[in-house]
């Protein structure tokens, strides 16, 4: 299997070419690698806009590696794609479900379109203290309750690797006659091995946005956007990613999304394969550190095994990022006492030595323990569409002064990581207080309505 965008790319700098055109560097940047394949719509290379050569066959190998009716390449990561998700599925003024703890990028597509949120409650995992999957139920009364609603959109998984039984929402969406978007931004990698969550594509989504960049093998920035036809009429993606795309989209990062997609065609298995052996003895190994163990998610309808997910006795999860930081160790993220590390394709045995002999140095240190984070308040009354209160005239307000004002920005600390307050939200008393009560949050001042 060719990857022919890339292969193009090539070619074309074969030819030793002279450049009056952009990109100004010429190829010429000295040391960085890439540079001399840096090319832009020219004969021969396509245009991702109005694609029929190379691009369209490497978006058309894309869809068949995925199980995608058409996809999409992203060159402003998956931001992009799920505001333009939200823009195909919802017109001015029609309702979108969704999950409180759905990405910022979610919520400017709601501003950008014009549509109205209803917000969904997930589960809350008290050890993590951060939101997580949404049940079945949940869904299905919020159908119920919303028949005019245009589309629910859900998480698949979420940042720590929970999934929500997808196969039993697609089917209910479906029902009510909706259409299900899906953000997949950690789980592109979820088509290749049997041992993984159910891909969103395969559960029965009409549209699925993944960062291939993060669990695979494109670069940053790198995305796709996936349709299944039938729900949404594939011009009308189109026109919204016209709208929202760069209109100068780096062939890098096109060309990075065909190898990212002809790797995993040929050896997408036994890449996942290897990784989930690795993760596994890892997990085995930690049995004789102390005060580290894998963390259990007992309300997850299934977790993503590549979220390695650890947590710490008496020690917080932000004292082990900076500890591990120090001994040459990144990991993704941390809440309360636990840390995530996000493993891919890209890791070696070499990583996972690295990591338990730096967990096996810190194992047992006491610290500072996080105190135990209770879920997030009730869910504040929407008084404005999202949309009309980031146009509204506003001020910058101290919390007492706040209490009744109708909020004008997103407020999502991290933790819990999921908005307190999304702007036309009604400010209450007890989004206040919990908000005084996280860390380095007291005092806050708040964009409000004027």
């Amino acid at each position: 299997m060719t990857a022919p965008l890339a292969k193009a790319l090539l070619e074309h700098r074969g030819k030793d070419p002279v450049s009056f055109h952009t990109p100004g560097h010429k190829g010429r940047m000295g040391s960085f690698p890439f540079a001399d394949v840096d090319f832009t719509e020219l004969p021969g290379l396509d245009d991702l806009h109005h694609p029929t050569g190379v691009l369209a066959e490497a978006q058309s190998l894309a869809a068949e590696t995925f199980g995608a009716d058409l996809s999409f390449f992203l060159v402003n990561g998956s931001t992009v794609g799920n505001q333009a998700m939200v823009l195909a599925a919802c017109p001015p003024g029609r309702k979108i479900l969704l999950p409180r703890n759905a990405h910022h990028s979610v919520l400017s597509g709601i501003i950008l379109s014009g549509a109205v949120p209803v917000f969904l409650k997930p589960l809350w995992d008290p050890l993590l203290g951060t939101a997580q999957n949404l049940e079945v139920e949940t869904v299905a009364e919020a159908l119920r309750n919303h028949p005019d609603a245009a589309a629910v959109l859900v998480l698949h998984p979420t940042y720590w690797g929970c999934v929500s039984d997808l196969v039993q929402i697609a089917a209910l969406v479906h029902k009510a006659g909706k259409i299900l978007l899906v953000d997949e931004a950690h789980g592109a990698h979820f088509s290749f091995h049997p041992d993984l969550p159910l891909s969103a594509l395969e559960a029965g989504a009409d549209l699925v946005v993944q960062s291939t960049h993060k669990t695979l093998g494109a670069l940053t920035q790198s995305s796709m956007l996936h349709l299944k036809k039938g729900r949404i009429p594939p011009e009308r993606l189109r026109k919204a990613l016209r709208l929202l795309q760069s209109s100068s989209p780096s062939y890098l990062l096109m060309a990075s999304l065909d190898l990212a997609r002809q790797q995993m065609a040929r050896e997408g298995k036994g890449k996942i394969e290897k990784l989930l052996e690795m993760i596994s003895r890892t997990k085995e190994r930690l049995e004789g550190i102390p005060g580290i163990v894998p963390h259990f998610f007992p309300l997850c309808f299934a977790q993503d095994p590549t979220k390695f997910v650890l947590d710490f006795e008496k020690i917080s999860g932000e004292e082990v990022l900076d500890l591990l930081h120090a001994r040459g160790l990144d990991l993704e993220l941390a809440s309360r006492n636990s840390v995530l590390a996000l493993c891919s394709i890209g890791n070696e045995f070499s990583d996972f030595e690295r990591l338990l002999a730096g967990l096996q140095e810190i194992g047992g240190m006491k610290g500072e323990e996080e105190k135990f984070l209770s879920g997030p308040p009730p869910l504040p009354d929407l008084v404005l569409s999202p949309r009309e209160a980031f146009f509204a005239e506003s001020e910058v307000l101290a919390p007492d002064s706040c209490l009744g004002r109708i909020c004008a920005e997103a407020i999502a600390p991290c933790p819990p990581g999921i908005p307190l307050l999304v702007p036309g939200e009604k400010i209450s008393r007890e989004v206040l207080d919990f908000l005084a009560s996280l860390p380095g949050e007291s005092g806050r001042k708040l964009r409000v309505v004027a």
